[in-house]
Parts: structure tokens; sequence; C-alpha cells
């Protein structure tokens, strides 16, 4: 049953991506044989549990974790406006960088298994440009803990499966590739929010948001009572951008607060991520 909760809260309206179905049913093989996905992929499938935490965007769908700092990956759904997972970009949620905890990663799921194929760090890890990720995959050939040929003769050969069942893309530069999703996103903001997810203008809508907007404290400082007279008569995407704002902090023991931001995603409509939200801060 736990199961079944998390895979339903987790998806909400959508379906299982076909990429993931693919995912799954490779992991369960190796399951069955003593070995894991994160044998060759270096991460854990955890999509059918409720594997969240306070700074995972309420409209994201979690599919697996690293094992390691709580760093795990999903499918950003912008609010329930993506038509489908498969269509879905990735991000990786990085829940110690405080900071700014969230990054686009790949523009759809395909994406993502072609660049993890050959390095996941740079998901995680920061660079300050393309020459310092360059130094970063040269210094991995002299690190200590590099794995065994055995250990790698295994991988390959669960890599070798996911391209076998999906077709996935080469990405050339993938430095280049991850910086300029970041870009296309700045540039499609509506509501420009710290953090870089921001809310994207809806079709159609030329114009800068003109309505009200919350704006909150970087330190986290800010009134509980001034945010419910402002949810009050917000506009939706306002309140896309408030809950964006606000989950970049942990909200533990403000029980008031949780329950207002649930309320105020339900009242627009955005049911599967108010009780996403609920999951996050339990």
């Amino acid at each position: 049953m736990r199961m079944e909760n998390g895979l339903k809260s987790n998806f909400g309206k959508y379906a299982v991506p076909k990429a993931l179905q693919v995912l799954a049913e490779i992991d369960q093989g190796l399951k069955a044989k003593g070995g894991n996905l994160y044998d060759g992929l270096s991460f854990y499938l955890v999509h059918e549990e409720s594997f969240r935490y306070f700074n995972t965007p309420c409209d994201v769908v979690v599919f697996g974790n690293i094992g390691a700092d709580g760093i795990h990956y999903g499918l950003l759904t912008d609010f329930g406006t993506a038509a489908a997972l498969d269509e879905a970009p990735v991000v990786c949620v990085s829940p110690m960088s405080f900071d700014r905890p969230v990054h686009i990663v790949a523009e759809n799921l395909e994406h993502f298994l072609s660049l993890n194929m050959n390095d996941s760090g740079l998901f995680y890890n920061h660079f300050r440009s393309e020459e310092d990720y360059a130094r970063f995959l040269g210094e991995q050939d002299d690190l200590p803990y590099r794995p065994s040929e055995e250990e790698e003769e295994r991988a390959e050969h669960i890599r070798q499966q996911v391209r076998d069942r999906l077709h996935l893309p080469r990405i050339d530069h993938p430095y280049r590739y991850v910086r300029e999703l970041q870009a296309k996103r700045d540039r499609d903001a509506w509501i420009r929010v710290r953090g870089g997810l921001h809310v994207l203008r809806p079709p159609g809508r030329h114009a800068p948001f003109s309505g009200e907007r919350f704006h909150v404290d970087p330190e986290g400082r800010f009134g509980t009572e001034e945010i419910f007279r402002f949810l009050d008569d917000a506009e939706p995407p306002a309140v896309m951008a408030l809950v964006r704002d606000l989950q970049l902090h942990a909200l533990n023991g403000m029980t008031d607060l949780q329950h207002r931001l649930w309320h105020a995603l339900a009242d627009i409509g955005l049911h599967d991520e108010a009780e996403r939200l609920r999951i996050s801060m339990e």
C-alpha cells in the first residue's frame, strides 16, 4: 500500500513515461540476479516511493536518487502544464545546497540518460567554466577509488541494455548543453524566482507579469500573517512563484503556513502539487 500511495502521489495525473518504464524493467531483471540499476547508471530508482525533501519542488516527479547527500532527480511538470512526462525537463535536486538546490540538467529523460552515461558529476557539482569541468573529468582517472575492471564491465553491460532499449541522442558538449538549458529557462521566465526555476510564460503571453508579488527575503525572513493576507487575493502565477520561493527554506514547525500553502495550491486547481508539498514537509 505504501508503494501504491507513493506512486500515486508522485505522478499525480501523469502516466509513467516510456523511458522510465524501460529503466524499471531493466532494474527488475538486474535485481533478480543480485544487481541493481545503480551499478551502471549511478542512481537508484525511487519513482514508486514518496521520496522528497523540503526543497524538492512540488511540481517535480522524483524518479531517482544517487544515495548520497539526498541528491535526487526528477521530472519538472511546470505546475502540471507539461503535456506528458516524456517531454518534461529533468532537474537535479541537491538538498544540502541551500542557496540553489535545484538545477535543470536535461531537456528530457532520454537526454538525461545520454549525459549520465558519460558523467553524472556534471549534475550536482559546480563548475565555473567548461575548462574547469574538463579538468574535473581529467582528474577522475587518478582517483584512488576508481571502479575495478570487473565493475566497469558490469556497468557497461547495464548501460548497453539501456542503449538497446532506448534511442539516446549524442550530446557532444555536455557543459554547454546544461548552461544553455538554464539560459533558455531564464529567457522564458514570466516571473523570475531566486534559484532559477522561475514561473514560465504561458503560451501567447508576451507582456511581463503585472500582478502583485510577495517577495521573500533571501535570508528567509518573512511574516506568516503577511503571506496569509497576500494569498487571499493572489493570482495563480503569483501563488506559484511564492511557493517556489518558500520551498527554498525549511518550514519546520510552521504548521499553519504549511496548511495555508497546501490550500492555496488546491484553490487554484493544483491538487497534485498540494499533495507533493504536503509530503515534502512531513
